[in-house]
């Protein structure tokens, strides 16, 4: 089933709901939790891992927005829709997934349970910060651990060694890894490989240090 199909999409959200409590609830680490996702077809599983690692990179300035959206924090309990509705605004902050599709797939997630009063928080949740995003966010980005999405311990500690250099170093701290991969030379050679890649409008370039490896733009 293509994953751009609303149940097979819905499936990856659920997925990467229970992924992340594992994580956040029962310390399990990524890797392991992410074995979850292993009956996902490969584009699903790769949209899954994606909330999944998005979600957690920047769970501490979710939980801050969604903290500022609520009268008062879910019950422990209720981890799930927790973490229902930082999948929700993750989507809606970082992967630019148009408002209303972030909207419905979370509401539409939250069905599948037996919180039937989920839907309506989220939704109200969700909706509001669409209204006030340039405001939530700014007042959340007052603090530096909210707005980086750091331990304050590390924020200290490297203010302490770095001084001015705080805000350089935690923006690139969030900057995602290039893809790197390397060429097998009993198939093909590098530079052929690049080539194709290149026909397929993949952008890549040689990797700086690697004689058989590539770097993808994307």
């Amino acid at each position: 089933m293509s994953s751009n199909t609303p149940s097979s999409s819905l499936s990856a959200r659920q997925t990467a709901v229970s992924i992340i409590c594992s994580v956040h609830q029962h310390g399990k680490s990524l890797t392991e939790a992410l074995k979850l996702g292993e009956n996902l077809d490969p584009r699903d599983r790769a949209f899954c891992s994606e909330l999944c690692y998005g979600t957690i990179r920047w769970f501490d300035r979710l939980e801050a927005i969604l903290n500022f959206l609520l009268k008062k924090p879910f019950k422990p309990k209720d981890i799930d829709i927790t973490v229902l509705a930082l999948v929700g605004l993750y989507q809606i902050i970082y992967l630019n997934t148009p408002d209303h599709a972030a909207v419905s797939e979370t509401i539409n997630a939250s069905k599948k349970g037996k919180k039937s009063w989920a839907k309506g928080v989220l939704n109200g949740v969700l909706r509001r910060f669409l209204r006030e995003r340039e405001h939530i966010e700014h007042v959340v980005d007052e603090e530096l651990n909210q707005k980086f999405s750091h331990p304050q311990w590390l924020i200290n500690s490297i203010e302490k060694d770095w001084g001015d250099e705080l805000c350089n170093i935690l923006e690139a701290n969030n900057q995602r890894p290039p893809m790197s991969i390397r060429v097998n030379q009993d198939k093909i050679t590098r530079e052929d490989y690049l080539h194709q890649l290149q026909e397929s409008q993949i952008e890549t370039t040689n990797h700086p240090f690697n004689k058989v490896g590539l770097t993808l733009k994307q």
